[in-house]
């Protein structure tokens, strides 16, 4: 999370006009993957496509009326529906259950990684300094734009060094003070209280294991997977790694900007020559818990000690390959990616201006990291709404990810596996 560019306040009635994925009424979705159109959703898919208005009564295909007036159930109405009627319920069913397959066929699309409305903002007034600098949260809005883009589940990461960064005059964090007594831990808390209390409110379901993720595709719905961007709040106490545990958390980074007891960073010179042992009690932890291990912004000696440590497959949630002209402290080498994908991890390509200017040049370095570690261990982390010089800004955009893949030459399954699949994977190994 190198720099704060976010939406801010804006009109969502635009992305309610251009759902990827349209609700239809009346699905519902088994564990088969069978699709039943039911009789109450036929009836209002009907009423939708099929009803003429008329001075004296809807007309319903050639020759029934109903009343304006009439209380009867749609049910009662239909013993006297005609053939016409009945075929085109029949054919309803059909367009429903074609719908329903094009969206399974698309696969679950997932976030690796990021801060939607700038989730780490939730549970502050006005007064709080990093209001102040940064504005109010906006999760309501982004959440509502995920949904409408079809995410199956999207990382809501809280950041644990939040307190204490500062931004040089390049746009870049760093650690401006010390933390106070307690105070990453304090921050932390409300953080996660914050995105509790934000999906209970909003009635969305937290990803506890994989199958979540797969049950909110299936039902059209967005599940969160809670994260934390730094673990400088258990510091002091491993037991808070199994606290942040009960409380939703299944995906955290070793370390971000502020450099920690836990191993050295990509962007601070190193203090433990890669992971120190209270880093190796917290990957061990985090693999009896049941939370996938992060290691963005973990350096290479970190990174790779780490997955030799692991006992699961890990992920790098946000990052891209070094290359000719390329070499921010942020990347990796193809060693470090290899490393990844040889434990079955995997990597989430970041639509950052550090490898890429353009939105075209984000899809290029998806395919050259497809290149290097091959398609199972390649997915997506936008970072979003707290990247740096972001070239995806919209999560419509995973739609365009998609199409600029298959126009590659990519089969859908392989998109599939990029956009969602293989981040679901490493997560059931993971997570369960």
């Amino acid at each position: 999370m190198p720099e704060f560019s976010g939406r801010g306040v804006r009109t969502w009635s635009i992305f309610r006009a251009t759902l990827n994925f349209p609700r239809q009424p009346g699905l519902v979705f088994g564990s088969s993957l069978e699709i039943v159109a039911a009789q109450a959703g036929a009836a209002i898919s009907v009423l939708a496509s099929a009803i003429a208005s008329s001075e004296d009564g809807w007309r319903i295909g050639a020759d029934t009326m109903i009343s304006p007036d009439a209380k009867e159930p749609y049910e009662s109405v239909a013993p006297r529906r005609g053939a016409a009627i009945d075929a085109k319920i029949e054919m309803d069913k059909s367009t429903a259950m074609a719908n329903a397959a094009e969206h399974q066929a698309k696969g679950p699309w997932v976030d690796l990684h990021a801060h939607p409305g700038r989730s780490f903002l939730l549970d502050l007034d006005h007064s709080d300094p990093l209001t102040r600098i940064l504005g109010m949260e906006a999760c309501a809005g982004a959440i509502e734009e995920i949904s409408a883009a079809g995410m199956a589940a999207v990382n809501f990461a809280t950041v644990a060094d939040l307190r204490v960064l500062g931004l040089t005059e390049k746009g870049e964090l760093f650690t401006a003070r010390a933390f106070g007594h307690d105070e990453a831990h304090r921050d932390h808390l409300r953080q996660l209280g914050g995105l509790a209390k934000f999906a209970a409110t909003n009635g969305i379901a937290i990803v506890s294991v994989a199958e979540d993720i797969v049950n909110a595709h299936l039902t059209r719905r967005t599940a969160l997977l809670f994260g934390c961007e730094g673990a400088d709040f258990a510091e002091e106490d491993l037991s808070r790694i199994q606290a942040a545990h009960k409380l939703g958390v299944r995906s955290i980074t070793l370390v971000h900007y502020r450099p920690n007891a836990f191993g050295d960073l990509q962007t601070s010179p190193p203090a433990h020559h890669g992971l120190s042992q209270r880093g190796r009690d917290l990957v061990v932890e985090m693999n009896r818990l049941g939370i996938l291990v992060d290691l963005a912004h973990a350096s290479e000696a970190t990174a790779l000690q780490a997955i030799e440590v692991s006992t699961v497959p890990i992920t790098i949630s946000h990052t891209h390959l070094q290359s000719p002209g390329h070499d921010h402290p942020r990347l990796i080498s193809k060693d470090l990616a290899k490393a990844v994908a040889g434990a079955g991890g995997v990597i989430g390509a970041w639509p950052a201006g550090i490898a890429s200017k353009t939105f075209p040049d984000f899809v290029e370095e998806i395919v050259r990291l497809v290149d290097v570690v091959g398609t199972p261990h390649v997915g997506i982390g936008t970072d979003m709404d707290a990247n740096f010089k972001p070239v995806m800004t919209r999560y419509q955009q995973f739609a365009l990810i998609e199409e600029a893949l298959l126009e590659k030459g990519f089969h859908q399954s392989e998109a599939n596996a990029i956009l969602g699949a293989n981040a679901i994977r490493v997560i059931r190994s993971a997570c369960g």
